[in-house]
């Protein structure tokens, strides 16, 4: 596959243009949680730390057990365009290690089409913005005070990448959650969505389509 990515220097607290659509009915099965772990305390960070942490005293500790995730919903695709989209959940957090998610969309179409999604790390990148009291992140999540917890800041790129027929661009992600939450994994429904446009891999301006596509992660009451 081709892959082409444009950075830029400018770094937001956010996804720009980020949407919730609302879930579909197509929910995945999750796994039983086996390695459930008690949430061990901490020293909150002093204003003497390494400069370059994460977190500062200013912001919240999350603090509670760690929810159960009860399933993951992919959002549907608009007909016109040709890719399945799928989002599986392949470990339940704990309070040593954030969850594990699995996200992919594929090329079901007879011809090659090319993907642009206006942040880093295709199919789904880091994400704060969305998802309330949860985050997205494309590495491993920090611990703090028994919770795993991902940062608030991505950078802004252009990640995009020829799709041939049948291929999929796919990757796992780090479900955590959001640095300023003061609730480890809040119990309720949380959306997720990225805003992507995909063209024929010819270059033809009229095959252009711009869409909105993600998923919901429920945790358990």
């Amino acid at each position: 596959m081709k892959r082409r990515k444009l950075l830029t220097s400018a770094v937001l607290s956010g996804l720009a243009g980020c949407s919730f659509a609302g879930p579909s009915d197509e929910a995945a099965e999750t796994p039983s949680r086996t390695d459930t772990e008690t949430p061990t305390a901490t020293e909150t960070p002093t204003a003497t730390e390494d400069e370059s942490s994460d977190f500062s005293p200013e912001r919240s500790t999350p603090a509670g057990d760690v929810g159960r995730i009860e399933a993951v919903r992919a959002h549907p695709l608009p007909e016109s365009v040709p890719l399945e989209r799928r989002v599986e959940l392949l470990e339940q957090p704990t309070s040593s290690r954030g969850g594990t998610l699995s996200i992919s969309l594929r090329n079901t179409d007879s011809r090659s089409w090319y993907l642009t999604l206006g942040a880093p790390e295709l199919p789904f990148h880091a994400s704060s913005c969305s998802g309330f009291h949860l985050a997205v992140d494309p590495g491993s999540a920090d611990i703090f005070d028994g919770c795993p917890v991902g940062g608030s800041a991505v950078v802004r790129t252009l990640d995009s990448e020829t799709l041939e027929p049948g291929e999929a661009v796919a990757g796992e992600r780090v479900l955590a959650t959001y640095d300023v939450a003061d609730t480890c994994f809040a119990a309720g429904e949380h959306p997720f969505s990225n805003r992507y446009t995909i063209e024929k891999s010819e270059g033809d301006d009229d095959s252009r389509i711009a869409f909105n596509w993600g998923f919901d992660v429920v945790v358990a009451e």
